[in-house]
């Protein structure tokens, strides 16, 4: 753990019969019982559905979550990551986690089951996909974190499909910063260009 991740750490150590066993049964305050909660049923839904636990796939990797981070590092460079979550590995994922931001005005927003899904489903990607800096696959991969993370919070709260990212993004109404169709040169920002593919998903659901 480096210093700017030391605020409130949880370790979850789930078996395969997908049942979570928490090494710490005290919790500070909502934000982590939340946290907790949205976690749990992420790492459920995708062993029930498709026998995948953990990040891993094996129920091996330990999923550790980190509350109220001031910044995170990345390449010896610190990033705010106020108002925002983030999935983080090292390349032998031995440092592999799901971080949340300090959230001021925001903070509701952030705890969300498709939020907290979106960034568990980084993780499960980065265990099946090489990673590389490609705009493409990028996009890529943050369009199948906001499929899946929707996917996941209508299949616990049922009733008529919500295509709402919390209050970041609208698959069904998405504003003009967002791009729909196919164009060269990309924008540079990943999540404005996935959903060229995720409003795909949206039309043929």
């Amino acid at each position: 753990e480096t210093e700017v991740l030391s605020f409130f750490s949880q370790t979850l150590s789930y078996p395969k019969t997908g049942v979570a066993t928490l090494k710490k049964t005290v919790y500070p305050n909502k934000k982590e019982v939340t946290a907790l909660d949205y976690i749990a049923k992420t790492y459920d839904y995708y062993g029930k559905m498709f026998n995948h636990y953990s990040f891993d796939g094996e129920g091996k990797s330990d999923i550790k979550l980190f509350i109220d981070v001031n910044n995170i590092e990345v390449n010896n460079t610190k990033q705010s990551l106020q108002n925002n979550a983030v999935y983080f590995s090292n390349a032998n994922y031995d440092k592999e986690m799901i971080a949340i931001g300090k959230c001021g005005f925001n903070c509701e927003s952030i705890y969300q089951l498709e939020v907290l899904a979106h960034e568990y489903t980084h993780g499960v990607f980065n265990h099946i996909v090489t990673a590389t800096n490609d705009e493409e696959a990028s996009a890529l991969t943050e369009a199948y974190a906001d499929i899946f993370g929707l996917l996941i919070k209508n299949y616990y709260y049922g009733g008529e499909f919500d295509w709402n990212i919390s209050n970041f993004r609208d698959l069904s109404n998405l504003g003009s910063d967002f791009v729909t169709n196919y164009q060269e040169p990309l924008v540079e920002d990943s999540h404005k260009n996935s959903t060229i593919f995720s409003t795909a998903f949206y039309k043929i659901y």
